[in-house]
This record gives C-alpha cells, sequence and structure tokens, in this order.
C-alpha cells in the first residue's frame, strides 16, 4: 500500500476522533449540514487527489525509521506553512475571498467547520499542503 493512504487514513481518524470528542463535549457542536459538507468534501475531492498523488509519485519502501522519525515533525511544520500562504491570500484578496466565505459560515467555532469548505478551498487549501509535505518522503 502507498505510503500515502496511510497519512490519509491517519488524518481522517485524527479529524474525526477531534470532532466526536468535541461533540461529546459540548452536543452543541454537532451540525448534520457541516458534517455532510465535510465528508463529501474528504470522499468527492480528497480521495481522487490522494489517488492521484499515489499513481504520481513513487512508493518508497527503501527508508529508514530514522527518516520516518524526523519526517513526521517536519511534515507538520510544512503543512502548516503551505496551508498558512493560500489561506491568507483568500483573506486578503477581495477577490478571492468569495471563494472562502462559505468556511465562516459559521459563527460559533467548532471542530467540525475547520474543514468546512467549497470543493476549490478544499483541494487547494486543506488538501493540497499534506500531499506536498508529503513528497519529504524522498
Amino acid at each position: 500500500m502507498h505510503f500515502i493512504w496511510l497519512v490519509y487514513a491517519a488524518h481522517m481518524i485524527g479529524y474525526w476522533a477531534t470532532v466526536l470528542a468535541s461533540i461529546a463535549w459540548d452536543p452543541d457542536q454537532c451540525d448534520a449540514h457541516c458534517a455532510r459538507k465535510v465528508l463529501t468534501n474528504m470522499t468527492a475531492y480528497t480521495i481522487p487527489a490522494t489517488a492521484l498523488f499515489a499513481w504520481l509519485v513513487p512508493e518508497y519502501g527503501h527508508l529508514s525509521l530514522t527518516h520516518g522519525i524526523w519526517q513526521l515533525p517536519a511534515c507538520v511544520v510544512l503543512t502548516d506553512v503551505l496551508f498558512y500562504y493560500p489561506h491568507r491570500m483568500l483573506h486578503t484578496f477581495q477577490c478571492l475571498y468569495p471563494l472562502h466565505k462559505a468556511h465562516h459560515k459559521w459563527h460559533r467555532t467548532m471542530g467540525m467547520a475547520a474543514l468546512y469548505a467549497d470543493p476549490f478551498e478544499h483541494l487547494v487549501v486543506n488538501t493540497a499542503p499534506p500531499l506536498a509535505a508529503a513528497l519529504l518522503k524522498k
């Protein structure tokens, strides 16, 4: 199995575990519309993008555990940097803000809404950064 599917599975498990924990803590955090949109983005857009990545980027099975240990924190930092700048551009340039305003539909802070976005934003801001950071696997 290509390593990127493990990254995707870890992301899904981590995201939904956090969301379910926040709902257990505060049931008002649950919103069916938001959950449907996030699940749609994760299945209709992230899975094909991940499959394309897996097809384009070869698997590197020869890497050591030491390589994997430094790689995880490096990928987290790189993902944050690669997320920040496109997200900042969506706030800064008025012509781009309409692509981002769906994310700000929720006036109450809730973990589930972190990935609530239109497909363009989801691919460019939420999906591309971790896939690009995964190229560190080389």
